[in-house]
């Protein structure tokens, strides 16, 4: 009984692969991969560009701010600083802001 259902599979599988819908079936497994890379590197790739018009705009900013303090202590400028980045915490982390902490 075993054999028979082994074999009978066998044959579906035949018919199925030797048909236009088996052929078919066959170009979707090849190309699915590839077209879920191709579209998940858009998506990631645009992520990038995301995150640099952010912080392109965060540090004209941040320039802006600090250049309009009448008196320039560094105790304003931190805290302006500071501000600009806690508004960039979906870009810059907890675990990464000492690399973004220039002045």
């Amino acid at each position: 009984m075993e054999e028979r259902a082994i074999l009978s599979f066998i044959e579906f599988f035949k018919r199925t692969v030797r048909s236009p819908k088996g052929q078919s079936l066959i170009e979707l497994s090849l190309s699915l991969p590839l077209l879920l890379l191709l579209a998940l590197g858009a998506i990631e790739i645009s992520n990038m560009i995301n995150a640099y018009l952010v912080l392109t705009h965060l540090t004209g900013e941040g320039a802006n701010v600090t250049s309009r303090e009448t008196t320039p202590t560094t105790t304003i400028i931190s805290a302006d600083l500071d501000a600009v980045i806690a508004a960039a915490s979906p870009v810059i982390r907890a675990d990464n802001a000492d690399l973004w902490r220039v002045i």
